[in-house]
């Protein structure tokens, strides 16, 4: 239910009743949003797991140009990061379970930020709401 249909279905309702209808409002991240850097896999796993996945993925880097690129394109501040949501980058991940100490539990971890729920109006407002009731 977006601002529209609320002040279609409740048009002399509370403000702070529809405030908290919004603010609990949830949606999953577009795909375009679902690019992940190395502080993600920390953030993920965990420091002590995440130094695993990563010191396993730059050995891995060594023979394999393809992880070398991901690797590069998932360093902090690179404003690119690498697609958690493309097959490729999945099996990038896949490909260093038993290697270095990656368990599966790490990788799942690291592939569930794919899915991530966020807030669809996130930092709305009582005169967001007020606003929209007018409109």
């Amino acid at each position: 239910m977006d601002y529209e249909q609320m002040k279609l279905d409740d048009p002399g309702g509370a403000v702070e009743t529809a405030l908290t209808l919004v603010k609990s409002m949830t949606v999953t991240k577009p795909h375009s949003q679902n690019r992940i850097d190395l502080r993600d896999v920390y953030n993920a796993c965990g420091s002590g797991d995440g130094e695993i996945v990563i010191s396993a993925m730059e050995a891995a880097a060594q023979g394999s140009a393809v992880i070398a690129r991901a690797l590069a394109w998932a360093q902090p501040g690179e404003d690119m990061g690498v697609d958690i949501c493309d097959a490729e980058v999945q099996a990038v991940f896949q490909s260093l379970v038993g290697s270095g100490g990656v368990t599966q539990g790490m990788v799942d971890q690291i592939l569930s930020l794919q899915d991530q729920t966020v807030l669809k109006y996130p930092g709305v407002r009582a005169g967001d709401i007020e606003h929209a009731r007018t409109v």
